[in-house]
């Protein structure tokens, strides 16, 4: 069976309805480090590129309501709109989506196609094969570092996204047909009310979440169907990153366990989870 050679979570894309705001956020509150900032006048979009230890996200700020970004901030609001893929070409990504039957919802030129997401349990998936002048992860011999200036959180390891899945194991399935790779482990999650089934991919892991019962997870799939719901990052630790937040006057909520979600007033749709390591 054809399948996607996932090089890296090349990044998460977060649409925020306040660009200005979201990207004082990351820099303020994550010591993020913007490396690129652009306008998409296709797409009616301000983008910019930025790191938060290892991770890498692209913020997107509508421009054009009439453009595909703001028609998609229309139909679902602010928050985690696409995971990127890197893969060795171009012409694998379009060539593979054609022989899974997965619908591409946008090309643009030969360089990225969105995936449709009611063909991949609720992910859209941004694929390409480019690699963008300025990603520190690049560079020969780079680390992140944390506890830092630049890092005041203490995030480390590599990142998990999680989707609400109406079928956690026939999502994770699913992945691993069109990635190779088997699904790693599956476990509970009580406090948001769900059971989880994760495959870790190069860099990353992603994490399908079903809901059991009645709690927030059921809460988010009956509001917004099956989509990405959350970044969780680890820290060294917890405490000190919840003294930090606290330092800030940003809030906490209840995350997936022992976890915290910072509060999602003040990370603009995007829900990010902080996890001990």
């Amino acid at each position: 069976m054809p399948h996607f050679e996932v090089e890296r979570m090349g990044h998460l894309n977060h649409v925020a309805g306040d660009y200005a705001a979201a990207r004082a956020l990351y820099a303020g509150v994550f010591g993020a480090d913007v490396f690129r900032e652009w306008d998409e006048p296709h797409a009616g979009s301000s983008n910019a590129l930025l790191l938060v230890g290892e991770t890498c996200l692209e913020l997107f700020g509508v421009t054009d309501p009439d453009g595909s970004v703001g028609r998609w901030m229309g139909r679902q609001g602010p928050g985690w709109h696409s995971l990127e893929w890197t893969l060795p070409s171009f012409e694998q990504a379009v060539t593979v989506t054609g022989e899974l039957g997965i619908r591409l919802t946008e090309r643009v030129e030969d360089a990225y196609v969105f995936t449709h997401p009611r063909d991949c349990h609720g992910l859209c998936l941004e694929l390409t094969a480019a690699h963008f002048p300025g990603d520190a992860r690049d560079e020969p011999g780079w680390a992140p570092t944390f506890w830092s200036d630049d890092q005041p959180l203490g995030v480390t390891g590599s990142p998990t996204v999680r989707v609400a899945s109406r079928d956690a194991a026939g999502a994770a399935r699913w992945l691993a047909d069109v990635t190779g790779v088997e699904p790693s482990y599956e476990e509970g999650c009580p406090g948001l009310g769900g059971r989880a089934v994760g495959v870790v991919l190069a860099g990353h892991t992603l994490e399908f979440v079903e809901p059991i019962g009645d709690g927030p997870l059921r809460q988010f799939v009956e509001q917004r169907g099956e989509r990405i719901h959350s970044l969780s990052l680890t820290v060294v630790d917890l405490g000190a990153a919840l003294a930090h937040l606290a330092d800030l006057g940003v809030g906490v909520v209840p995350g997936a366990g022992a976890s915290r979600f910072i509060d999602p007033a003040a990370t603009l749709g995007g829900l990010i989870e902080l996890a001990e390591r």
